[in-house]
C-alpha cells in the first residue's frame, strides 16, 4: 500500500502495513513504521531520519493518514560497565554486535577537540572545587569540634542540609539565589564553582569529624601551653592527626564533582560541559563516533578509580605497619 523513496513514505492504496528499517552494517531490523491509509487515498506521509537512523520528526500530508513508529536499537537493554569496557576496544557502533578489534574509540577520545576540552575542563573544575571544599570542610569540622554545644549543634545541623537535599533541589536553589537574586553571570563560572563547593564541603566535614573525635582534644591546648601559637598548634599538631580524614574527604569531593549533573546543568556557562552534562546530551543525539568514544571514557575513568583505590589501600597498610613497627621497638 506504500513505497519508500528518499526517506519518504508515499501512500498508494487504502490499508495498513509495516515498513521495516534495517541496519546496513549487519542487516538486523532496527525499527519499523506502521502506515495506515483510509479511504480515500491521500497524498503522502513523510518520516525524516538523521544520520544515526533516529526518528527526528514526522510530517503528515493530507487528512486522516495515521503514521505510528517504533524503534528499538538495543539501548534499553541492561548494559554493565564491563560491557562498555569490552565494546570500547571494538569497531562496533552498537552494544550487541562485535565486528572486530579497534583502538579508534580511544584515538577519538584523546584527539577530538570537544572531547579533550570537556575532559580537561571537568578535571580542573573538580580539582579547584575539591580543594576549596576540603579547606572549608576541614576548618568547619575543627571549628565545630572546639566550639560549645549550641554552636556545634547548629553547625552539624546546617551541614546536613546539602547532604539530605536532592541534587536537583540544591542545584535549582543555587541557581535562583546566585543567578536570579544576586545577578551573577553564568559565564563567569563562579556559580558553577560555588555549586560544586556547596555539594562537596559537607562530605569533607563528615570525613574529618570522626578523625577529630579519635584525637585527644587536649593535644591542641598542650601545644599552646608549651609555647606554640594557635596557628602553629593547628599546623603541627591537629592537622597531622586528622590528615587521613582530610585526604578521604578530598577524594570524595573529586568524585562528587565528577559525578554531578544537576548542579552543573543549572549553573554552568552555555558553552561549557562537564562529563555528566556532555554524556547526557551526546547520548540523545546520533553521533555514533562520540557515543563509542564515551565508552572508552567510562573505561578509562573506571581503571583510574580502581588504581587510586589500590594505591590508597597499599599506602594505608604501609603506614599502619610502620606505626606498628615503631610501637614494637618502643
Amino acid at each position: 500500500i506504500a513505497d519508500v523513496t528518499d526517506n519518504k513514505i508515499i501512500a498508494k492504496n487504502p490499508g495498513t502495513t509495516d515498513i521495516n528499517f534495517t541496519d546496513i552494517t549487519d542487516g538486523h531490523v532496527v525499527g519499523s513504521v506502521k502506515v495506515t491509509v483510509p479511504e480515500p487515498v491521500l497524498q503522502s506521509a513523510a518520516a525524516t531520519y538523521d544520520n544515526g537512523n533516529t526518528l527526528v520528526g514526522t510530517t503528515i500530508y493530507g487528512d486522516d493518514v495515521t503514521l505510528t513508529n517504533h524503534f528499538d536499537y538495543g539501548e534499553d537493554e541492561e548494559v554493565t560497565l564491563s560491557d562498555y569496557g569490552v565494546y570500547s576496544f571494538t569497531d562496533s557502533g552498537n552494544i550487541g554486535s562485535i565486528h572486530g578489534f579497534s583502538m579508534q574509540n580511544y584515538v577519538t577520545l584523546f584527539t577530538k577537540g570537544e572531547l579533550r576540552d570537556m575532559i580537561v575542563g571537568t578535571v580542573l573544575l573538580a580539582l579547584v572545587s575539591s580543594l576549596l571544599a576540603t579547606i572549608l570542610g576541614t576548618l568547619g569540622a575543627i571549628g565545630a569540634f572546639y566550639s560549645k554545644k549550641l554552636a556545634k549543634n547548629f553547625i552539624n545541623t546546617a551541614n546536613q542540609i546539602p547532604v539530605v537535599n536532592a541534587d536537583v533541589v540544591t542545584g535549582f536553589s543555587i541557581c535562583v539565589l546566585l543567578i536570579v537574586a544576586v545577578g551573577m553571570n553564568k559565564e563567569s563560572y563562579v556559580p558553577l564553582l560555588i555549586g560544586h563547593v556547596v555539594l562537596s564541603a559537607p562530605f569533607v566535614y563528615l570525613s574529618v569529624v570522626p578523625k577529630l573525635k579519635q584525637m585527644d582534644a587536649s593535644l591542641y591546648e598542650a601545644a599552646m601551653d608549651l609555647g606554640a601559637s594557635p596557628s602553629m598548634a593547628l599546623r603541627k599538631v591537629v592537622i597531622p592527626q586528622i590528615m587521613p580524614g582530610i585526604v578521604s574527604g578530598f577524594a570524595l569531593a573529586i568524585t562528587l564533582s565528577l559525578d554531578d549533573y544537576f548542579i552543573a546543568s543549572y549553573t554552568k556557562p552555555a558553552t561549557f560541559n562537564t562529563i555528566s552534562t556532555y554524556v547526557v546530551n551526546a547520548t540523545k543525539g546520533s553521533q555514533t563516533e562520540i557515543k563509542t568514544a564515551l565508552w572508552a571514557l567510562s573505561t578509562v575513568i573506571f581503571l583510574i578509580v580502581i588504581l587510586a583505590v589500590v594505591v590508597m589501600n597499599v599506602a594505608g597498610r604501609k603506614t599502619t605497619s610502620e606505626k606498628g613497627g615503631v610501637r614494637n621497638e618502643k
